[in-house]
């Protein structure tokens, strides 16, 4: 029983090994992001945000924290689900452009580049590059 409860023990290490090296996907990151900004989830924004300066990071995070609180925002949330599919993504080395395809709260469809970086070990939306909720296509045909 003892050797059989070693061998389960093992496999469960060695798999929890291979899950830790093998990072969320940045399709599956952006997509995310992009539908927490639109429910207001900011913890999960931050944390998948990246800036080169931490200054900026700051800026974006003080502004966010404003922003979710706003009657504006909360009016314009209120009931709004973007709802982010995956169009295409690119790979160049250890960046990946991802194209998503959202709704806006006025039912228009919308489609946004997200840039995304490879951040220790971590695929993260690529704040410096990246313009939330609006078209700026990096990917070529």
């Amino acid at each position: 029983m003892k050797k059989y409860f070693n061998k389960v023990l093992i496999i469960l290490s060695v798999a929890m090994l291979f899950a830790s090296c093998n990072p969320t996907p940045p399709e599956t990151v952006a997509v995310n992001l992009f539908n927490a900004l639109t429910s207001g989830d900011m913890s999960y924004v931050k944390e998948n945000l990246y800036f080169e300066k931490n200054m900026d990071y700051n800026v974006v995070c003080d502004y966010l924290d404003l922003a979710v609180k706003s009657n504006d925002y909360k009016e314009r949330t209120t009931g709004y689900n973007a709802d982010y599919k995956v169009d295409r993504v690119v790979y160049e080395d250890d960046i990946a452009w991802v194209e998503l395809q959202g709704m806006s709260p006025m039912g228009k469809r919308v489609t946004t580049v997200a840039r995304m970086v490879m951040v220790d070990g971590k695929w993260k939306v690529d704040g410096d590059y990246t313009v939330l909720h609006s078209f700026k296509s990096r990917i070529s045909e």
